[in-house]
């Protein structure tokens, strides 16, 4: 079953992650006097890879950066990597390893590898001794912990690695960089408690956990504050009917919820099992079923509308 008890990272280390803020800020703003230092950030994979992006972009505008395109110019690269498939991870090899005369040019310039593939300990292995121009890697559970982990990189001079496996606590509270002002992604759910044979995201992602209908309510307010006419919810996995009908009541809280605030709520689907699907699960109470795994709103919909 998903896990509701964890409890979130404490007000004590998001205020550690704080000072480490200010303290990266003051290095950047001694290192780029008369203009703020650039990043370039890349994100492979799926919605939830670009989630964690716009929260790493967030804390990096915080930390004093602002973003280009263009990774030539950059004076830290950063990229949020995928391990579902093999050709991503191939991709990802061959973009770092095009990094290498870029920082030769650039000497002062900082690379940054985090997602799913630097949790995996082969790969992280892999990054320490064939790309020694990489400056920082950290996993899934770390990316809170991006202005400590940057701050000890700026300050040490030394390669950084962390991709400790942790409970996986909620992180709420951290700066979002949103990539676009109509659309948005809202994550609801991190992990999964299936492992499946062909399926990396439960050794990657951790056990499943989810958000409060509270933080995820008013999330959904601000991005609707915010102008956002496009929110799709973010989930590894739909529940199943039996044996999760917490998840179930969770769930349907958020549609209805989203509903009172002026949302019709519609859930994207990403990696559902079979054993998972379950009509309860795309259906609020007194919603008309359209036939098996349908309803009147459409079940594999992708986002939810004013």
């Amino acid at each position: 079953m998903t896990d509701f008890s964890l409890p979130g990272v404490s007000p004590g280390e998001l205020d550690k992650q704080r000072e480490y803020t200010a303290r990266v800020r003051a290095i950047l703003e001694a290192q780029f006097p008369s203009q703020p230092p650039k990043a370039f950030v890349h994100t492979y994979g799926c919605q939830g890879n670009v989630a964690d992006s716009e929260r790493l972009k967030g804390q990096l505008s915080a930390m004093g950066y602002v973003f280009t395109e263009e990774k030539e110019q950059a004076d830290l690269v950063l990229f949020n990597t995928c391990a579902v498939r093999e050709h991503a991870q191939d991709r990802v090899f061959g973009n770092v390893g095009a990094l290498k005369p870029v920082k030769e040019k650039r000497r002062h310039m900082k690379i940054v590898l985090c997602g799913c593939m630097m949790q995996q300990a082969h790969v992280a292995e892999r990054i320490k001794r064939s790309y020694p121009f990489v400056d920082l890697v950290f996993g899934t559970f770390a990316v809170h912990r991006l202005p400590e982990l940057l701050y000890k990189t700026l300050r040490g001079g030394k390669r950084v690695f962390e991709t400790t496996e942790t409970a996986g606590e909620i992180v709420e509270g951290l700066p979002v960089c949103r990539d676009g002002d109509f659309k948005a992604w809202l994550p609801i759910m991190y992990g999964c408690n299936n492992f499946c044979t062909y399926c990396v995201v439960p050794y990657v992602r951790g056990r499943e956990r989810s958000r409060s209908p509270e933080a995820v309510i008013a999330e959904a307010k601000e991005l609707i504050a915010g102008g956002a006419k496009t929110i799709s919810r973010l989930r590894t996995q739909i529940a199943a009917e039996e044996g999760r009908r917490q998840q179930l009541e969770i769930q349907l809280a958020e549609r209805q919820n989203l509903q009172m605030i002026g949302y019709e709520a519609v859930s994207r689907l990403g990696m559902v099992r079979p054993g998972s699907w379950s009509v309860r699960v795309v259906t609020l109470p007194g919603e008309a079923v359209s036939g098996e795994g349908q309803t009147a709103y459409d079940a594999a919909g992708e986002s939810a509308t004013p």
